[in-house]
């Protein structure tokens, strides 16, 4: 197995220019000669889905890459939904904050700030990552990814139809835990997508007939692909989307 973490761009004219690097989201993860496995990275000794010391990005794509080709090899199939959470620094409840800054003991000297948390300052993401600490952690298998506002929801099984009410039920819970904390979702921005091995790429997205998530009544769109965390998944991992996109 060979990964690698490569900045595949932008490109102009055919050459690369230089890019700031700090700009994490143009790197990119690739895999080659054969599926990723979970035993082939180390397992951290805390919950995945918490923020750890240095650690961005790429590690939450890779934890659900590897989840997915796991999968794979074990002929079992994977369902994804991603959340997009909609202004995400705008809709911070100030009094919610507030209160879980008490209730974690971690009050400071009160500072006036009318609305929002400011773009582009440190503290912004750490204040966000104090509201969400709380979000609920799914006890039915279903797996739970969190990197600042990008949230993914996933579970593999040999069967499509088991898999597909538990993960409802999971959605419905953490539907209720946005509505409490005023957090507000995008149903036709966000995404499910159906992981199922194939070397070819097939036209449809999902089995026929298959159930459509729900959030607030609203339906999540199946899709073949998707940008997470500024890597292009699509439901079969041959990030052929992904590498066309860099270049």
């Amino acid at each position: 197995m060979l990964f690698s973490d490569i900045d595949f761009g932008p490109y102009r004219n055919g050459r690369r220019y230089l890019t700031p690097m700090n700009d994490y989201r143009r790197r990119s993860m690739i895999l080659h000669h054969k599926p990723l496995l979970r035993s082939d990275i180390e397992t951290p000794a805390q919950p995945p889905e918490r923020s750890r010391p240095n650690h961005s990005c790429p590690q939450q794509a890779l934890r659900l890459v590897a989840h997915v080709s796991e999968g794979f090899q074990r002929k079992r199939k994977t369902v994804a939904v991603f959340f997009d959470v909609a202004k995400t620094f705008d809709k911070v409840w100030h009094a919610g904050l507030i209160y879980k800054l008490q209730h974690e003991k971690s009050i400071s000297a009160k500072r006036l700030i009318r609305a929002g948390v400011p773009h582009g300052s440190t503290l912004s993401p750490l204040l966000y990552s104090a509201y969400t600490n709380d979000i609920p952690r799914p006890q039915t298998g279903v797996q739970l990814a969190l990197f600042a506002d990008d949230i993914a929801l996933y579970l593999s099984g040999s069967n499509f139809r088991i898999i597909t009410p538990r993960l409802q039920k999971t959605i419905d819970e953490l539907t209720r835990w946005f509505q409490t904390w005023t957090i507000e979702v995008n149903p036709e921005k966000s995404a499910t997508i159906f992981f199922n091995y194939s070397s070819i790429k097939k036209k449809e997205v999902v089995p026929y007939n298959s159930p459509t998530f729900r959030i607030n009544k609203s339906p999540i769109p199946w899709h073949h692909k998707y940008k997470y965390l500024g890597i292009t998944l699509d439901k079969h991992l041959h990030f052929k989307d992904h590498i066309k996109r860099v270049r």
